[in-house]
């Protein structure tokens, strides 16, 4: 018997039973949900063009931050002052980066309901960064009295720990969206219109 091919009949009739199946499951699980008091916590409180805001933040302060440990791990094998420069310069930008993606992670953190795993995983979340933070504006004070900003062995110490410790605190982050839902929109499905069209 050959195989079903997309315009056959079967195959459209349970493609059919799948779609609505599929909205079913969709709007129940919005029901229960709500129920559960958690739908007003999945939705991020600041958007710009139908999106979470944070997550669009939060790539600049952590390429940043990265990029800054480079270069600083450049100039320790390096006589080019530029390196420290470039490396000093970037977690600059990356504490500026970091400020404006805290803020807004804040205030997507206080919708999220209380007594969750996803409030508690949100916090480790956010005080990890804030640790991140404060590593980093270290390393960057040590710095900055001296005229090429030379990064010496101690301050890039700190910022190879900064940088690990982003790595845990971008999987707290990443439970919170993949797998506690938060800052998911409640219609989302693999055919959800735009986002733009809301």
């Amino acid at each position: 018997m050959p195989a079903a091919y997309p315009c056959e009949p079967g195959f459209m009739l349970a493609r059919g039973f799948l779609d609505r199946r599929s909205k079913r499951s969709i709007r129940s699980d919005r029901v229960r949900k709500a129920s559960m008091g958690y739908a007003a916590g999945m939705r991020s409180r600041v958007r710009a063009l139908g999106h979470p805001v944070h997550p669009m933040l939060i790539v600049f302060p952590l390429g940043l931050f990265v990029t800054g440990t480079v270069f600083d791990l450049i100039a320790l094998f390096s006589d080019d002052a530029a390196f420290d420069q470039v490396g000093y310069w970037n977690i600059a930008a990356g504490m500026i980066g970091a400020v404006l993606a805290a803020v807004t992670g804040l205030l997507d953190w206080t919708a999220i309901p209380s007594g969750t795993r996803a409030k508690r995983i949100g916090l480790l979340h956010g005080a990890t960064n804030g640790v991140v933070l404060v590593l980093f504006l270290i390393s960057w004070l040590v710095r900055m009295d001296n005229a090429d900003h030379r990064a010496g062995t101690g301050s890039f110490v700190v910022e190879v720990l900064a940088v690990a410790l982003s790595g845990g605190a971008a999987w707290f982050g990443g439970e919170l969206v993949d797998r506690l839902g938060i800052g998911v929109d409640e219609d989302a499905h693999p055919d959800a219109a735009s986002s733009l069209a809301r």
